[in-house]
């Protein structure tokens, strides 16, 4: 009988490629991207969204807006 371990493992995200930003109030704080390409199983409208984008605040991860698609680009909601 096939192991149907695959059916039962945990799922491990990836730990984000954090970025360096400047805040305003002068502190440097993290963020990073996640995005997916769909555009191999569908046309992407705009105003899909195809990810978000995260800061790390206090040790904790917290999404910072929606990643859109636009016009062959992409834009971030906040």
């Amino acid at each position: 009988m096939p192991s149907q371990d695959h059916l039962t493992a945990s799922v491990v995200s990836p730990e984000p490629d954090w970025i360096k930003y400047l805040e305003n109030d002068g502190t440097v704080g993290d963020v990073a991207f996640f995005s997916e390409n769909l555009s191999a199983t569908y046309a992407q409208k705009n105003g899909d969204i195809i990810g978000m984008a995260l800061i790390k605040k206090d040790g904790q991860n917290l999404k910072l807006g929606d990643t859109c698609a636009q016009n062959g680009g992409s834009f971030i909601v906040l």
